[in-house]
Parts: structure tokens; C-alpha cells; sequence
């Protein structure tokens, strides 16, 4: 059961995390308000700005491709110390930080899915808030910050792979409805939240849903 919490400020509706998520796979979906630059980002990290809001986005895109499967093997061996050689994390730090420069970060939010969603736990951590979908996890290599919120299906392999990863309060836990592994870890699980819902950080730190 989803339950509600009473959201002052909230930053980022259910449905835009997913149009942005989808957005970071494919650049030609609809992004709502939020306007791709493509003078800050990259094939797999992209930077989108809300010129009504002021507000930016940037969305690390999961994994994708052979090579993207080859960096998912050095984060299970080496955990995040050997990640972050990696070419892929590399340019997407090149990335958050053009962004951040250019934006700044008391009004961005860092997003991700899957192996993008274990990048923005590593990039975030200045920004507005992190918001996580499905993340790539690894016992003894997921810190949670203090910003950060993650959202998960209870039936996704991936996001589970860390049973010691200390709670904060601030996750998502939606229960699973099929045993299709594919499909609990897809970006339309967020098509079982309420669509207008806030996630993030609100006024006097509250913040959207969690799951009980």
C-alpha cells in the first residue's frame, strides 16, 4: 500500500521522473516543461531545464549497451572505488559538473535508473535531491545520502542486491505485480504511484510517498 504525506514544495512529480528517465534513453520523448541542453550533456547523461521553474534535471541513463554490461561486471567486482575509473562514470561526471556549473545546485536534481540510478548516488550528493530508480546495488557499496530518495520494485533483482543497505525513511518500495524480472525493473513501474505526486525535498524537509 502506497501511503501519502502531506508535501509542502515538493520538487518533482511522479510523472515527470518518468517522462525524464524515459527521456535519458530516448531524447525525442516529451519531457513535459523541461527543455533538453544539449551544450552540457552526453549520449547517456542528459541535462534538461524547466525554463518556467528554473529548475534542472540531470537524468543518468541505465545501461544500454555490451560495453554498458562490461562497466555493470567492474561495479560487482570492485564495487565504487573501481567504478569510477570507468569511462562511462568519467563522463558522466563530466557531465554533472558542467551542469552544476552552468545551473548551479540549489534548484537540480540528479535522477537515474538502474546502473544511471548507482551514478547519481555517486554524483548527487551537492545537488537539490537524488531521486533513484531500481538501482544497481552491491553489498557494502550503497551509502544512501542524505538527499537522496530511492524508488524500487519489491520484485527487481537489481535494486536488491544489497539486504544491509541502512534505511533512511526516505524510500519508495512498490510491491511487485508480476515475476516478470524485466518488467519490475522497467521505468513504468512508477505508473503504479500516483502521477501528480512530489518527490524530493519540500519546505521544512518534508518530502512525497513511501511505501508500507
Amino acid at each position: 500500500m502506497v501511503r501519502k504525506h502531506k508535501v509542502e514544495g515538493g520538487k518533482l512529480a511522479v510523472k515527470d521522473i518518468k517522462a525524464l528517465l524515459n527521456a535519458s534513453y530516448d531524447k525525442n520523448i516529451n519531457t513535459n516543461d523541461f527543455v533538453l541542453d544539449p551544450s552540457v550533456s552526453n549520449e547517456r547523461s542528459s541535462v534538461f531545464h524547466n525554463p518556467k521553474t528554473g529548475q534542472t534535471v540531470v537524468a543518468h541513463r541505465g545501461t544500454d549497451s555490451a560495453t554498458d554490461w562490461g562497466n555493470n561486471l567492474v561495479y560487482g567486482i570492485g564495487g565504487d572505488w573501481l567504478y569510477k575509473k570507468t569511462p562511462r562514470f568519467k563522463d558522466a561526471q563530466k557531465v554533472q559538473e558542467k551542469a552544476e556549473k552552468k545551473y548551479g545546485t540549489q534548484n537540480l536534481s540528479t535522477l537515474g535508473h538502474s546502473q544511471g540510478a548507482k551514478i547519481a548516488e555517486l554524483l548527487g550528493n551537492k545537488d537539490r535531491e537524488i531521486i533513484t530508480l531500481n538501482k544497481a546495488s552491491r553489498i557494502g557499496s550503497n551509502v544512501r545520502n542524505a538527499n537522496q530518495y530511492d524508488i524500487r520494485s519489491s520484485g527487481d533483482a537489481v535494486s536488491a542486491l544489497n539486504p544491509f543497505q541502512k534505511t533512511t525513511g526516505r524510500e519508495i518500495v512498490i510491491p511487485k505485480t508480476s515475476i516478470n524480472p524485466l518488467e519490475q525493473h522497467s521505468i513504468d513501474i512508477l505508473d503504479q504511484l500516483p502521477q501528480e505526486e512530489m518527490i524530493g525535498q519540500g519546505k521544512g524537509g518534508k518530502w512525497g510517498l513511501h511505501a508500507v
